[in-house]
């Protein structure tokens, strides 16, 4: 992102944090399915759905 600019530099970020939301739902998917430790068990269902959201509006942003 250091040389990036203008346009160039919203669609990488874009592209990064749509990337990286990817990543979070489906660890936290995963993790609220199976995981072990009850108190993060819960954090991960609760907190997936904010996640989601986030996921949802970030895919909604305009690649210019």
């Amino acid at each position: 992102l250091k040389s990036a600019s203008g346009n160039d530099l919203d669609r990488q970020y874009i592209s990064i944090q749509t990337d990286a939301h990817k990543e979070a739902v489906a660890l936290f998917t995963d993790y609220s399915q199976q995981g072990q430790d009850k108190a993060l068990k819960d954090f991960a269902t609760d907190t997936l759905p904010a996640l989601k959201e986030h996921l949802a509006d970030i895919k909604k942003l305009p690649l210019l």
